[in-house]
C-alpha cells in the first residue's frame, strides 16, 4: 500500500532528473520535457494536459501503458484513485521501465548529426 504521509509538495523549481530518480510517479502537464524525464528514469506519468500537444503526447503515453491522461475536470477523488492504482499496480512502472531501456539505447546525438548532415547535403546540392 502506498504511503501518502509526506505528500504532496510543491516547488517553484525542481531538478527534474533528481526528482525522477526518487519518484514513484510523476504528475505533470503531460508535456514532452517532463514526460521524457520521467520515462528516461522508468517512472510512470499522470499527465493533466492543458493544450493540444500535451494532450496528444499523453494519449501516446497512455497507449503505451506508461502513464494516464487525466482531464483538468477530473475530480480530486478520481485523481486519488488514479494515483493509488498507478502506485499499486506494477503495470505502469514496468511499461515506463521498458521505455527507459529504449531511451537509453537510442543514440540521440548520432541521429541528430545524421539528420543535420542530410539537410546540409541537400542545400549544398542546390
Amino acid at each position: 500500500s502506498a504511503r501518502y504521509d509526506d505528500l504532496p509538495w510543491v516547488k517553484d523549481f525542481v531538478d527534474g532528473d533528481q526528482a525522477c530518480r526518487s519518484a514513484d510517479l510523476v504528475v505533470c502537464n503531460g508535456g514532452s520535457p517532463g514526460v521524457f524525464q520521467a520515462l528516461a528514469h522508468g517512472v510512470p506519468v499522470l499527465g493533466i494536459p492543458r493544450n493540444m500537444d500535451q494532450f496528444l503526447n499523453m494519449r501516446a503515453i497512455e497507449h503505451s501503458r506508461a502513464g494516464v491522461l487525466a482531464l483538468s475536470t477530473t475530480t480530486p477523488e478520481a485523481l486519488r484513485g488514479i494515483v493509488a492504482n498507478m502506485l499499486g499496480n506494477m503495470t505502469w512502472r514496468d511499461a515506463a521501465r521498458r521505455i527507459a531501456v529504449e531511451i537509453e539505447a537510442f543514440d540521440t546525438d548520432a541521429c541528430l548529426t545524421e539528420a543535420l548532415s542530410q539537410v546540409c547535403a541537400t542545400f549544398r546540392k542546390n
